[in-house]
């Protein structure tokens, strides 16, 4: 029996890649600050109460241990008053916290480090003004020179290098959004995504 396997490539317009770009800023947010939640809930609980140091200690009032249904319905209630977590995908936002609730059973379950903070899409900007600037020079060099060849080269290793890590991206914001839910909604929400039509 012959199984095919076929590779599809998406190419979004820059409205899609905006909108794809958002999504993953708002999630990002998400997992940050129910980290950030999570992290000062364990800080606060790191030493016995007859043993903690009032100065070097965390002392805040008490709450109950932030875990995904609790922070599911905060983040419910913040996207009524917020506008950019409304401008985010529900469905994504939710996996988020999913997936972060996993980290921390992992954590404890198979010995795994504590989850980390997100970081944002600094290296694209970086990368598109070197870009950028590596164009500029390129018009002063005489075209098929030596020099002139190197900065080609170097202008084309930069874009590969964006093209790969904006992949990168893409490919985990499509699990975020299909990860998770039923086969059914995942295709929509998926054939949504990449029509740019994702779900608000």
């Amino acid at each position: 029996m012959l199984n095919l396997t076929y590779n599809y490539k998406i190419i979004p317009t820059k409205e899609q890649t905006e909108k794809i770009e958002l999504n993953l800023t708002v999630c990002q947010s998400v997992w940050n600050y129910a980290l950030a939640q999570r992290k000062l809930w364990y800080n606060s609980r790191s030493c016995q109460v007859n043993a903690c140091s009032i100065r070097s200690e965390y002392i805040v009032a008490p709450f109950e241990y932030p875990n995904y249904p609790t922070q599911s319905a905060n983040l419910t209630q913040a996207k009524k008053t917020n506008d950019f977590l409304k401008s985010g995908n529900a469905q994504a936002m939710q996996q988020t916290l999913r997936k972060l609730e996993r980290a921390f059973n992992d954590m404890k379950s198979k010995g795994l480090g504590f989850p980390r903070f997100k970081r944002n899409m600094k290296f694209l900007d970086k990368a598109r003004r070197k870009i950028k600037l590596l164009q500029r020079r390129l018009k002063n060099k005489d075209k098929g020179s030596n020099k002139w060849q190197k900065l080609q080269h170097r202008i084309a290793l930069l874009h590969e290098a964006v093209a790969n890590r904006r992949k990168d991206y893409y490919f985990k914001l499509a699990h975020q959004l299909c990860d998770g839910v039923s086969s059914k909604t995942a295709w929509i929400n998926c054939g949504r995504c990449a029509r740019g039509q994702t779900a608000q």
